[in-house]
């Protein structure tokens, strides 16, 4: 062992000749604690949440969503869609048509964004999962059946009990010159068998119901906006996406569920970010009490240290062994306060115990947590960098001032 690290180790666990050195040491290693422990709950429970939103996308969006790269619309049945069927790692591939409507229920009337799906597309999406009320239609061409968003269901005031149809209404591709209303729009009515809660964006106007009555309902004559694609367990997800791009070419964009909602994710990337730097300078701030113990025991050891400089010890010895105390004084601190940190996330865990839900309204009961190893080794990084920060200072000033001129070496 070092001789500089022993005699820092020394100072650390022994105490002080004056009580105030140990009682301002103690302060800096439970504020270093704080700060990282507090570093460890935010991001665990900002990672709970950013994977439950990944987890909500993930029931309603597929693994993989092709469309048209210039254009709305493309044939359902061209070579396209037999392609993608033959693509190894693609485990179902579903058609699908969407487009805006209008809904009119019990005299109220509400715009609406329409899904026409195949039977396969409760293979590739997990909508079936997320009913909060009835169930998923199986009747796709003999009867009208659907499902609505929560929110939707409550602007229009649908109950699943109400023996009443939903009116939609969609305008003609080619209408009369005459200014006529009732010949302007095609019609049609479904009746809803369940009513599913995901996301506010998609529960507010998502109405999903038989391809074959959408594509009716807005004239699509065998078109599709997009396929959609479920991708077997045991391939990557990626590694499917560059070999079905590599098959239909340019003409296509070949999403991944991030990718369908690449502008969300940044954000939420960047609000993590955001908070690490000012949950981090606020640990900076914390951590200048070390300044005020290095200092305090740079002047109580000035005795000591004057005796290593008589034994032959160099000045930048000396102050290396007042840079270990602040990088002791870190460690303890990063260390007590990261394990804190994990046994409050690991029982929020196990045993929910700060609830979110008090209102029962919402999807979960209690605040998420997810810890991740790389966000404890960047944790623990920052820590240590802000310790020695704050450290360098009083070390190298007041040394200078009490022992000698010279230069850290």
């Amino acid at each position: 062992m070092k001789f500089e690290f022993f005699i820092a180790k020394r100072y650390f666990f022994s105490r002080k000749r004056k009580n105030i050195v140990n009682i301002i040491t103690t302060i800096s290693v439970v504020g270093v604690a704080i700060g990282t422990m507090a570093l460890v709950i935010v991001l665990s429970v900002f990672n709970g949440f950013d994977d439950f939103v990944k987890t909500l996308f993930g029931s309603f969006d597929p693994d993989l969503k092709i469309e048209r790269a210039v254009g709305k619309t493309m044939p359902a049945y061209d070579q396209t869609y037999r392609m993608l069927t033959s693509i190894e790692g693609v485990k179902k591939v579903s058609r699908i048509y969407e487009d805006n409507a209008l809904i009119r229920y019990d005299e109220r009337t509400h715009p609406a964004r329409l899904k026409g799906v195949e039977k396969d597309w409760w293979d590739v999406s997990g909508v079936d999962s997320m009913l909060i009320d009835g169930s998923i239609f199986t009747a796709y061409d003999t009867t009208n059946f659907c499902v609505v968003g929560r929110e939707l269901s409550y602007n229009i005031g649908l109950g699943l009990h109400f023996i009443q149809a939903m009116n939609f209404y969609a305008p003609k591709k080619t209408s009369s010159r005459e200014i006529n209303v009732a010949d302007a729009f095609v019609s049609n009515y479904m009746f809803a068998t369940g009513i599913f809660a995901i996301q506010s964006d998609i529960d507010s106007k998502y109405v999903i119901m038989p391809y074959s009555y959408v594509s009716e309902l807005f004239q699509a004559d065998s078109l599709v906006t997009s396929f959609e694609v479920k991708v077997e367990d045991n391939y990557n997800i990626a590694d499917v996406q560059k070999e079905i791009k590599s098959a239909i070419g340019n003409d296509y964009t070949v999403k991944t569920r991030i990718e369908q909602h690449e502008f969300l994710y940044k954000v939420t990337q960047a609000e993590k970010w955001i908070i690490f730097a000012i949950l981090s300078f606020i640990l900076l701030i914390a951590s200048f009490t070390i300044i005020g113990s290095l200092m305090m025991l740079i002047i109580d050891k000035k005795e000591d240290s004057q005796t290593f400089r008589v034994l032959g010890a160099e000045l930048k010895s000396i102050k290396r062994v007042f840079l270990y105390e602040g990088f002791l004084i870190t460690l303890f601190g990063a260390l007590a306060g990261m394990a804190i940190g994990y046994t409050i996330c690991w029982v929020q865990q196990q045993f929910e115990l700060i609830k979110i839900n008090v209102s029962g309204e919402l999807l979960i009961d209690a605040y998420p947590v997810k810890m991740m190893g790389i966000d404890f080794l960047m944790i623990f990084a920052t820590v240590i960098a802000i310790g020695y920060f704050v450290s360098y200072y009083p070390v190298y000033f007041i040394t200078k001032r009490y022992f000698g001129n010279r230069q850290m070496g």
